[in-house]
């Protein structure tokens, strides 16, 4: 992530939309009171790029028909943006699991 999409606390991405015009689309970082949330759904690509970019379902699944490339590279633009924060968090809970293994696992 750059600087300036740490600052403001997104990013742009310019596609081709639905109706086949060029788009700027604004992505979204995952705020730590998201990280809940996110994690929900981060398995399903297409509500990760509904939950960052503010794009209707209906939408999202129509550029990914009709443009599918463009899909892609918004999809992509998505996990770059939020890449530093999801994987520092994973580190941490990483690590906040093996302590809590450790202390679940001492004799009483």
């Amino acid at each position: 992530m750059d600087k300036k999409t740490a600052l403001l606390g997104y990013g742009m991405v310019e596609i081709v939309n639905p109706e086949g015009e060029p788009e700027q689309v604004k992505v979204n970082q995952i705020k730590a009171s998201q990280i809940f949330d996110f994690q929900q759904i981060s398995i399903d690509e297409a509500k990760v790029v509904e939950f960052l970019t503010g794009k209707p379902m209906k939408w999202v699944d129509d550029l990914s028909l009709k443009y599918p490339q463009e899909y892609g590279k918004l999809a992509e633009a998505c996990m770059k943006v939020n890449e530093d924060f999801f994987s520092s968090f994973l580190k941490r809970n990483k690590s906040r699991l093996k302590t809590f293994s450790k202390i679940f696992n001492q004799e009483i």
